[in-house]
C-alpha cells in the first residue's frame, strides 16, 4: 500500500476523488433518491459502476496516468452526463446533472490548459442550456442563466489564481526573473519553436566572479544587491524576447532564440562591458541537431567554467608582472 501510496501525484489524487464521488452520487440516486417507477435505474447502474472503475484505475496507476488522457476522460464523462440530461424524465434530475459542471470545469481549469477549459466548458453549457430549453418549461431559464453565468465566472476565477500560483512558483522572488524550474519550462518551449522553425538556439550561461567574497565583505544584504542590479542590468540590456534565469546561488543563464553562438559570444562581451555591478564569466553554446537541454546547459557550464579559469589565470598572471 505504500508503493500505491509513493506513486500518486495531485492529478491522480484528484482523479480519483473525482469519480469516487460520481459512484457514490449514483449509489443514491439508485438507493436514497431512487424513483418507485423505475426500480433498476440502469443508467445510474451503468454510472456506478464506471465511476468506480475509474476511481480505482487512477489509483492503482498513480503516475503513469498522463495529463491528456485524464482530460480526455474527464471530457468522456461530461458528455455521459449531458446524454443523461437529455434522457431524464425529471427535470430536477436533469437540473442537479447540470451543477456536476462545477466540478468538471474545475478540474479541467486546473489541470488542463485554459484554452481547453473555455472551448469545451462553453460548447458543454451551450447544449446544456439548449436540452434544458427545449425539454422542460420556462421556469428553467433562470435555473440555465443564473447556472451558465456563475459558472464561466469561477472558471475564469480559478484559472485567474492558478496562474498566479503558477507566476509565484516559476519567478525568482529576488531577482524578479525566472526561477530554475520557470527557465527549464521556458528553454523547453524555445527549443520546440526553434526545431520546428529552422532556427539557432543559444544558451549564455553567466556567472559571477567571487560572489562569496562580496557576501562575506559586505553581508548577505550587499549580495542580494549585487544579484537584482546584475539582473535588472542583464535584462535592461537584451531583447525582450530574450529570457533570463536565476538557476540558483550566482549563477544565471540567457535564452537566445534566432541566434547562433558567434553571434551570442560578441553578446556576452558586450554585456560585460554593460553590465559592470560585479565582475562575471560567461560561456556559449548552441543547440545542436539531436542533442538534449541537459546537453546544451552542461556545455554551456563548462564553457563558463573554462572562460573563468582562464581570466582568473591572466589576472594572476598580470599580477605578477606588476609586482616587483
Amino acid at each position: 500500500m505504500k508503493g500505491i501510496l509513493r506513486q500518486q501525484t495531485g492529478l491522480s489524487i484528484a482523479s480519483a476523488a473525482f469519480y469516487c464521488a460520481g459512484g457514490i452520487l449514483s449509489v443514491l440516486a439508485i438507493t436514497v433518491f431512487h424513483d418507485p417507477s423505475n426500480p433498476l435505474n440502469i443508467p445510474s447502474l451503468i454510472t456506478a459502476f464506471l465511476s468506480f472503475f475509474m476511481a480505482a484505475a487512477f489509483f492503482f496507476a498513480g503516475r503513469r496516468i498522463g495529463t491528456s488522457a485524464a482530460l480526455l476522460l474527464l471530457c468522456l464523462s461530461a458528455v455521459l452526463v449531458l446524454v443523461l440530461v437529455i434522457t431524464s424524465k425529471y427535470e430536477i434530475r436533469a437540473m442537479t446533472s447540470g451543477l456536476l459542471f462545477y466540478t468538471y470545469l474545475i478540474y479541467l481549469v486546473w489541470f488542463g490548459p485554459m484554452w481547453l477549459a473555455r472551448l469545451f466548458g462553453y460548447l458543454w453549457l451551450a447544449a446544456y442550456g439548449i436540452a434544458m430549453v427545449v425539454k422542460y418549461s420556462s421556469e428553467v431559464h433562470q435555473y440555465v442563466v443564473t447556472m451558465s453565468v456563475t459558472v464561466i465566472v469561477l472558471g475564469e476565477l480559478v484559472g485567474l489564481y492558478k496562474r498566479r500560483i503558477e507566476q509565484v512558483s516559476l519567478i525568482d522572488p529576488l531577482c524578479g526573473v525566472w526561477n530554475k524550474r520557470g527557465f527549464e519550462i521556458m528553454l523547453r518551449r524555445a527549443e520546440r519553436i526553434t526545431r520546428r522553425g529552422g532556427q539557432p538556439l543559444s544558451l549564455l550561461f553567466l556567472d559571477l566572479d567571487d560572489f562569496k567574497g562580496v557576501n562575506d565583505g559586505g553581508g548577505h544584504a550587499e549580495g542580494d544587491r549585487v544579484l537584482r542590479e546584475f539582473a535588472a542590468g542583464i535584462e535592461g540590456a537584451t531583447r525582450p524576447q530574450d529570457t533570463l534565469g536565476r538557476l540558483g546561488g550566482d549563477e544565471f543563464a540567457l535564452l537566445l532564440v534566432g541566434v547562433d553562438a558567434e553571434e551570442a559570444e560578441r553578446l556576452g562581451r558586450r554585456l560585460r562591458e554593460e553590465v559592470r555591478v560585479a565582475e562575471w564569466s560567461f560561456g556559449v553554446a548552441e543547440l545542436r541537431p539531436g542533442e538534449s537541454l541537459a546537453d546544451l546547459v552542461t556545455r554551456a557550464d563548462g564553457s563558463m567554467f573554462s572562460e573563468k579559469r582562464d581570466r582568473k589565470g591572466r589576472t594572476t598572471a598580470a599580477e605578477g608582472r606588476i609586482d616587483p
